[in-house]
C-alpha cells in the first residue's frame, strides 16, 4: 500500500513539475518510512528496487515517453538490474533518486539510478529495461 500511495502522490504532483526531455536528468524526492525497514532498522534492499520503479516513472511521464511507449503497445518491463549500495538510508531521512537514461539499442534501454542523500551517493544501479 504504502508504494501506491508514493505513486499517488508523485502523479498529483506530475502536473506542477517541470517538462523533461527523455535525456534529462529526473530527480525524485522521497523519504524512508517505517514500512520501508528490514529488522537492522535501515530501508531493506527490495524498497530501493520498488523505489525505483516510481523513479522512472516519473521520468517516462515528465518527458513524454510514457505515451509513445503506450501508443506504441509496449510494455516496459525491467529485464536486468545491477546495485551497490554505499551507505544505509535510515528511518524518516529524505533522499533523491537521481534517474538517467545511459543510452539504448534495438533492444534494450539502459538507465542509471542514484539515491542520493545530502549529496551523498548512497546507491547507485544500472536498470536494463
Amino acid at each position: 500500500m504504502n508504494l501506491y500511495l508514493r505513486l499517488l502522490w508523485l502523479q498529483l504532483r506530475w502536473r506542477f513539475r517541470s517538462p523533461l526531455s527523455v535525456w534529462d536528468t529526473s530527480v525524485t524526492p522521497f523519504r524512508v518510512w517505517p514500512s520501508d525497514l528490514d529488522l537492522l532498522g535501515h530501508m531493506n534492499n527490495s524498497k530501493y528496487l520498488a523505489i525505483m520503479d516510481i523513479a522512472r516513472t516519473d521520468l517516462m511521464y515528465r518527458s513524454g515517453s510514457a505515451k509513445l511507449v503506450k501508443d506504441a503497445g509496449w510494455y516496459p518491463v525491467v529485464a536486468g538490474v545491477t546495485i551497490a549500495y554505499f551507505a544505509s538510508l535510515n528511518p524518516w531521512q529524505t533522499f533523491d533518486v537521481h534517474t538517467t537514461v545511459l543510452g539504448l539499442d534495438d533492444r534494450w534501454t539502459f538507465i542509471e539510478q542514484t539515491f542520493v542523500r545530502g549529496g551523498k551517493v548512497c546507491a547507485r544501479a544500472v536498470v536494463r529495461t
